[in-house]
């Protein structure tokens, strides 16, 4: 985390809060919204949920709406599971305040008084902990791990992707790798026909229908963001696998979707992870986040033996 404040930014942010509606006014999510949540949250933590591409593309109904106190950002999104609605805040600008204000509004709309995957930053100090119940929500934690780790595979920590890597390499010696445009339409096919085939495996429904419109919303978007980064897996000339992440600020990137043919191709995970982390540690970065784990047993089970350096930890918040 960054921790000093740049002045220019701070006037730009001023500048920019002028056109944005304070809360409990709101406004719904649009891309020209970017600029100013990026400036916002530049000093913060690269939480997953407050990342701009990640709230654009999972906004699939087009119903997040997001207002500003403090200098903080309040969000009124849907739970990732249920579908429900709910608030959250990140910024740590008057914390106290902020929450207080957003219960009082709560409690007026006749709305639980609960806020969801606050971000820790928000609320690490001692006054806010004192007078609120605040309960780490572990499902929601992200996961961050070591690019040069994945990318060197070296040290105890790495010894099962290592050792599904290598296994990867001896059965699948025809594994090659591209670059593709994720805003070229035939190129969406083939990350799409990878998608289905993963679905179709898994016997996906309803998450995998959200997460395949959030891909397709990303397609949308992607001629106007430049830090996009993504591979794709081919067995000859078959896709098999993808990687799509974002080189965010500083020395952080983040994994927005990975997806393949495990059902098929074994290890395939631990490989696209390795040569991902392999590209992004020549350009520089250090940590990836991938995303938390909704509490899906499988899913924290394969996270957490990948060996996080750390988490970035998130709370649910109600009244004492």
């Amino acid at each position: 985390m960054i921790d000093t404040i740049d002045p220019d930014n701070q006037l730009a942010i001023n500048n920019l809060n002028n056109k944005y509606p304070e809360f409990p006014n709101s406004k719904k999510l649009e891309f020209q919204d970017k600029e100013l949540i990026e400036k916002l949250l530049l000093n913060f933590p690269p939480y997953s949920d407050f990342n701009f591409l990640s709230l654009w593309s999972y906004n699939t109904k087009d119903d997040i709406e997001f207002s500003i106190h403090n200098n903080n950002i309040i969000c009124k999104m849907r739970d990732y599971i249920t579908g429900e609605f709910f608030y959250t805040f990140a910024g740590s600008n008057s914390p106290f305040s902020t929450i207080e204000t957003i219960f009082k509004y709560l409690q007026e709309h006749k709305l639980p008084l609960l806020l969801k995957i606050v971000p820790e930053t928000s609320i690490d100090q001692i006054q806010v902990k004192q007078r609120f119940n605040i309960i780490e929500d572990r499902d929601q934690f992200d996961y961050i791990y070591s690019i040069e780790g994945f990318a060197n595979l070296k040290g105890g920590d790495n010894v099962k992707i290592r050792n599904y890597c290598n296994r990867f390499k001896e059965l699948y010696s025809t594994i090659n790798q591209k670059t593709l445009d994720l805003s070229n339409l035939n190129d969406q096919v083939i990350f799409l026909s990878i998608f289905d085939r993963w679905r179709q495996f898994k016997n996906q429904d309803k998450e995998a229908i959200t997460e395949r419109l959030a891909l397709e919303r990303l397609f949308q978007i992607s001629s106007q963001v430049d830090n996009l980064y993504n591979i794709v897996l081919y067995d000859v000339d078959k896709p098999i696998g993808f990687f799509i992440g974002e080189q965010c600020k500083s020395e952080y990137a983040i994994s927005h979707f990975a997806k393949a043919d495990s059902q098929n191709y074994h290890g395939i995970y631990a490989y696209l992870y390795h040569k991902s982390s392999m590209d992004l540690f020549n350009l520089g970065y250090k940590y990836v986040n991938y995303e938390q784990d909704l509490g899906i047993p499988g899913l924290r089970r394969s996270k957490e033996q990948m060996h996080p350096v750390y988490f970035l930890k998130k709370y649910s918040i109600s009244p004492s």
